[in-house]
């Protein structure tokens, strides 16, 4: 079983799932609540991935299934907030007793041939300097994770989703300001942490 990592505080856990094995072997160690929610999955990828983080649920919280509500936002009842996310050969999810969002992304050139799509001016003159992929990877999937915070509001990543100034290591933290169309700004709390060559961060309110 490729539970990759465990994380719990008083007031959030979330776990990794390293997809190294087979979908048989996935289904074998899967309930029937989760081999009936692949079924309408046409990719192997993907229906790896659904497992993963069903078998991660059960994990954290011993439920069987989650549902999405209209907006796409992934429900698992009153509870939890739940945030899932996958990248690669890695799915996670997290619950929350407050509202998270989480993110995992492959840290990959493609990064570098879309940023202009979401990081600002500032935060492009600092990814100029040394180790340009890791920043932008920080700059995308800190975004990503506040975008599932607040519920896939569309936002336009450049201009009203701003990283503070921050020193890049190999984990820290961060604060991100968020400001849609005329409402007041919002400061989010994010967590990184740089693995392999992997990025994965978490977004809470302050």
């Amino acid at each position: 079983m490729p539970l990759y990592k465990t994380y719990q505080t008083d007031e959030f856990q979330y776990a990794f799932w390293f997809l190294n094995e087979p979908l048989e072997e996935l289904m074998a160690i899967s309930n029937q609540i989760a081999i009936n929610a692949i079924n309408h999955i046409k990719t192997e990828k993907r229906k790896k991935e659904k497992l993963a983080s069903l078998l991660l649920l059960k994990h954290l919280s011993g439920k069987n299934n989650y549902s999405y509500l209209e907006d796409g936002c992934p429900y698992v009842g009153d509870d939890f907030h739940i945030s899932i996310t996958h990248s690669g050969d890695y799915v996670a999810i997290a619950l929350s007793k407050t509202r998270i969002g989480i993110d995992i992304e492959q840290i990959s050139n493609k990064l570098e041939r879309t940023k202009h799509k979401f990081a600002g001016i500032t935060e492009l003159n600092r990814s100029a300097k040394e180790n340009s992929l890791k920043h932008l990877a920080l700059i995308w999937s800190s975004k990503e994770s506040a975008y599932k915070w607040f519920g896939n509001i569309p936002f336009q990543f450049d201009t009203e989703l701003e990283l503070s100034d921050y020193a890049l290591t190999s984990q820290g933290h961060l604060l991100l300001k968020a400001k849609h169309k005329q409402k007041l700004a919002t400061f989010l709390n994010i967590q990184y942490e740089f693995f392999d060559n992997y990025i994965f961060t978490i977004a809470r309110s302050q």
